[in-house]
């Protein structure tokens, strides 16, 4: 079975080509627009890894983390945002975020941070 990823974020573009750029390294790849959705998706798949925008439609990304968390999810989230102050940084990571990175991103460096993370936690790409 193919490692599972929840993108979920409002901006289309950039949701369309990072689900690209995923896919196309092998990832299943599932996507929300807004924080509900994201939610409610996260609770039902329970995905190997969720990459969170932080400024979301009805629930911040922050809100998401937390309530994921609270709910005893332990797959990992990885907040994708432009919010680039060390106080969002350590909100993101005191409510249970294991990473952090900051719009724009170069897209070859963030593939390359989520396959070091499968490999390092012995989830591999089937």
């Amino acid at each position: 079975m193919a490692t599972h990823i929840l993108l979920i974020e409002d901006n289309t573009r950039t949701a369309q080509l990072l689900k690209m750029d995923l896919a196309d390294e092998g990832y299943q790849v599932s996507m929300a627009h807004d924080g509900l959705s994201g939610l409610a998706l996260a609770n039902r798949i329970c995905p190997d890894l969720v990459l969170l925008d932080w400024r979301l439609p009805y629930l911040s990304g922050l809100e998401i983390c937390d309530k994921l968390r609270r709910l005893g999810h332990t797959f990992p989230i990885m907040f994708l945002t432009a919010m680039t102050d060390n106080e969002h940084r350590a909100s993101g990571l005191a409510v249970g975020a294991n990473d952090y990175v900051i719009k724009p991103f170069d897209p070859d460096a963030l593939l390359a941070k989520i396959r070091n993370y499968f490999q390092s936690s012995d989830l591999t790409v089937a």
